[in-house]
């Protein structure tokens, strides 16, 4: 967890992560340093794909008592609000692909549509520190998780969101509901306040 006296605010600190990794082939590695940070218990995601953003979040909950909990459809495909084609790099793959077995112990994979799932999920877990979206990224399906979530998102928690510019959702939702959020480099970054 963050410690009171911790001089870069969180959302700053996700966005210096960022643009250090912002030209790599893997940009996901901004969770890696942002999860060490934050120490979470409780780490949700929606969209694994082939398990990148996953595998760093995982290496991230290393010796901590942190566990990630992973919703996914296999092979999904769809079309975005922009009216581009999203399907899978490897076709029959399952989700999590390139997730190191090692890291798996602290990973729960649950395959379902996101719709009916996270629901059920958050409520078994009461609490989360950290959400990230990167599942279906349309308007509709991005405004529904991040209204399930948000209730369950401890204070200070984080919401993170991918391709957060492909659509006004996330800054449409965060708009009402808390001002310390920024969208960096595409990706959406809300920090929780008390008040919120």
């Amino acid at each position: 967890m963050e410690g009171k006296d911790d001089a870069l605010d969180l959302i700053d600190f996700a966005c210096r992560a960022i643009d250090l990794y912002a030209h790599s082939c893997f940009r996901m590695q901004y969770l890696y340093p942002l999860c060490r940070r934050m120490r979470p218990e409780k780490v949700v995601e929606t969209g694994v794909h082939n398990g990148i953003s996953t595998a760093f979040i995982l290496n991230a909950l290393g010796e901590t008592s942190g566990r990630l909990h992973s919703i996914d459809l296999p092979n999904i495909q769809y079309q975005t609000d922009q009216g581009q084609q999203h399907e899978d790099l490897i076709p029959g793959s399952m989700p999590g692909l390139l997730v190191p077995d090692k890291l798996r112990s602290k990973w729960d994979l649950i395959l379902g549509d996101s719709r009916e799932k996270l629901p059920t999920l958050l409520e078994s877990l009461g609490e989360v520190d950290i959400f990230h979206h990167d599942s279906m990224h349309t308007r509709e399906c991005m405004t529904f998780e991040y209204q399930t979530v948000w209730p369950y998102l401890r204070d200070d928690g984080l919401l993170l969101s991918d391709d957060a510019t492909w659509n006004n959702a996330f800054e449409d939702f965060c708009r009402d509901r808390t001002s310390d959020y920024r969208v960096h480099r595409g990706i959406g970054i809300a920090k929780k306040s008390k008040s919120s």
